[in-house]
């Protein structure tokens, strides 16, 4: 097991060194010359575009809205008490007060 660490160390320093060398030796293969690409940018400021509205047929006016119903009143459910929830919910609540 020893020996294979030590196999594994050396090649991740090997290739640790062979990536430093390499960005360290790349710059000496591009020239000293200034690369000069000021008329290469050009930037246009204008302003949106004016947003045109579509153009809708004019509405035809309705001949008489039609009456609505008023809405009818309904009776909300009436709770169903049942005996055996109550006395359970008790005996619950009681005990939830006698527990400390």
């Amino acid at each position: 097991m020893d020996s294979k660490f030590k196999k594994f160390l050396i090649a991740s320093l090997a290739g640790h060194i062979a990536v430093v060398i390499a960005l360290n030796i790349s710059p000496f293969w591009y020239s000293d010359d200034d690369l000069i690409i000021k008329n290469a940018i050009q930037v246009d400021v204008v302003g949106l575009p004016e947003k045109k509205k579509p153009k809708l047929p004019p509405k035809k006016a309705d001949p008489k809205p039609k009456a609505v119903a008023p809405p009818k009143k309904e009776e909300p459910p009436k709770k169903v008490v049942d005996k055996k929830l109550k006395d359970a919910q008790e005996s619950a609540f009681e005990k939830l007060k006698n527990w400390n």
